[in-house]
Order: structure tokens, then C-alpha cells, then sequence
């Protein structure tokens, strides 16, 4: 199966609660943080006495950009730690913003059989395999922690897993996953997205358009960007189920919220086209043409 680049509207799902713990935690993302006065950035750094220091002193790194130093303090933290679980997974983070997935795959897979990561940790390296491809490892971690007494955890572990059963074409898997996800935690606006476009899939469009409506409603302030995709797909059923001036109405927000999304035009046409409005759906082609050539530009 290939691996595939990080889809944005998902990230969603798993941001409010790992924020905290980016923040305090994590290798990349962190904010950044001195580990000593005079400290140059592009040093190697060789392992203090609390391995905490290294670790804040790669994030820092990483943190301004420069990763390959942050890879070759890493590799010097692990000769006198061998195994470490913290600089394993930092090291996954490092080798996947450098495209090494498959060597990324096996750090955070060594670090997740350790045992000794935060749960948030665990759930952010399912979320990253799971984008990536690194499908194998990110179904045994989501098998693992379904079954975690946090519901919260839980919930995205299923969230997660039907997304990789959906890449896996088990569809009917998939839906049981996200059914229970949105039983655990039914508030979450990508849970409902992602059950919607699998209804869209299979033909279910008035459900489909009852999920998407859902996803819409629970979309906070930091989601209303989203919302256009979400606009999209619905549009999309609206049109399948022959409702064609709603499935125009929700286009043409979509359009209006993310003008430079030349599929959202396309899709349009496509309605226009069915209405026999031939000249707006030429409209729409021209300008998705225009809008694609300057994205190639």
C-alpha cells in the first residue's frame, strides 16, 4: 500500500488533546526551551547527566529547523542509551519529516513496545503512522488501545482504526470503528466527517447528509476552515439524491470559503452541467482550470 502525506481535516480530530502535551512534551513541536546558557544550536550534543536536558536541547533544534543536527544528537544520546523510548520516538518524528517512513515505522514501533510512553505519545505515533503509511504498526497500537479505560483514548483509537480498516477497503469494519468512536465521544467534529464520507461511498446519502450536517454543527472556531470540505462532501449527496439547489447552495459556500480548491469547482460544473446550465458549468471549469494552473505555477 503506499504511503501518503498527512491529510489536514483529520489532524482535527486528535489536536485538542494532544496540545498539551505537544507543548510540554513533544520532541518537534514543543515550544522551545534553553538547556543552557551559550548553548549553540547547531552543536552535537553529547549526553548530561539528566537525559531530560538532551531531550529539550534536540526539540530546540529540531525546533529551529535544524535537523540534521537534532538526528546526529540523537544518534549520540543512544550510544550511552541504547533503546531509549524517548529518543527512539524522537528520532521516528525526525526520519518521517525526512521521508525515512519505513525507518520511521520501526522507531516508533521500538518506542511503542518499550512500554514506557505517555499515552498521548502513543496515540500521536498511531496518528502519525497512520498518515504515513506505516499502516502494519498503527493497527496494532489501535488494537491495543481500544481497550484503554480512558475513554477519550479510546475513542480515537477506534477513529484511527477505521481509518486504516477504510484504507484497507474493510468498509463494514470501518463503520462498526467509527460508530463506536462516536458512541465514546459523539461531540467530535472529523468522527462525524469521516462516518459521513463512508455513507457517501456506500450509497447512503441521506445519511451521509445527516453526518455532515452533524460535523458542521460541532465545528469550533479553530474548524470553521474546514467546514468547506465538509460543505463539499455534502454537496456531493445532495446532488446524488437529485437536490440540486441545495447541493449548489452548499458549493458555493464551500467555493466562497476556499476559493483556491479547484474541486470544489469541478464538482459544481458536474451540478450545473446536470441542470443543463451549460454556460455556468463552463464557468466553473475555466476558473478550476485557472485555479489549478496557478497552484502548478
Amino acid at each position: 500500500m503506499s504511503r501518503r502525506k498527512p491529510n489536514q481535516l483529520w489532524r482535527l480530530f486528535l489536536c485538542p488533546c494532544l496540545c498539551l502535551w505537544l507543548c510540554m512534551c513533544s520532541p518537534i513541536v514543543a515550544l522551545p526551551v534553553m538547556a543552557g546558557e551559550g548553548m549553540r544550536h547547531g552543536a552535537i550534543l553529547k549526553m548530561p547527566h539528566n537525559p531530560s536536558q538532551l531531550l529539550l536541547s534536540i526539540q530546540r533544534q529540531a525546533k529551529v529547523g535544524l535537523l540534521r543536527q537534532a538526528m546526529a544528537s540523537v544518534e549520540e544520546g543512544l550510544k550511552g542509551n541504547k533503546g531509549d523510548p524517548q529518543l527512539l520516538f524522537m528520532r521516528a518524528q525526525l526520519k518521517e519529516a525526512n521521508d525515512e517512513l519505513e525507518e520511521a515505522e520501526a522507531d516508533y514501533r521500538a518506542s511503542w513496545l518499550s512500554n514506557k510512553l505517555e499515552p498521548e505519545q502513543v496515540m500521536h505515533a498511531a496518528w502519525e503512522l497512520n498518515h504515513f503509511g506505516g499502516l502494519k504498526t498503527c493497527l496494532d497500537i489501535c488494537n491495543q488501545m481500544v481497550k484503554s479505560k480512558n475513554i477519550e483514548l479510546s475513542a480515537r483509537a477506534y477513529f484511527i482504526r477505521g481509518r486504516v480498516k477504510r484504507d484497507y477497503k474493510q468498509y463494514p469494519d470501518a463503520i462498526k470503528d467509527y460508530q463506536e468512536s462516536l458512541r465514546l465521544s459523539p461531540e467530535h467534529m472529523s468522527v462525524n466527517a469521516e462516518f459521513g464520507r463512508l455513507e457517501l461511498n456506500a450509497g447512503k446519502f441521506q445519511a451521509a447528509v445527516s453526518s455532515f450536517t452533524r460535523a458542521i454543527g460541532l465545528a469550533n472556531d479553530k474548524e470553521q476552515q474546514k467546514v468547506a470540505d465538509v460543505l463539499r462532501w455534502r454537496g456531493e449527496a445532495y446532488y446524488k439524491l437529485g437536490k440540486n439547489k441545495e447541493a449548489i447552495d452548499d458549493l458555493t459556500r464551500a467555493i466562497k470559503m476556499a476559493p483556491m480548491q479547484s474541486e470544489f469547482l469541478t464538482m459544481r460544473a458536474e451540478v450545473y452541467k446536470s441542470m443543463k446550465q451549460n454556460d455556468k458549468a463552463e464557468a466553473d471549469l475555466k476558473s478550476a482550470k485557472a485555479v489549478q494552473k496557478s497552484i502548478d505555477f
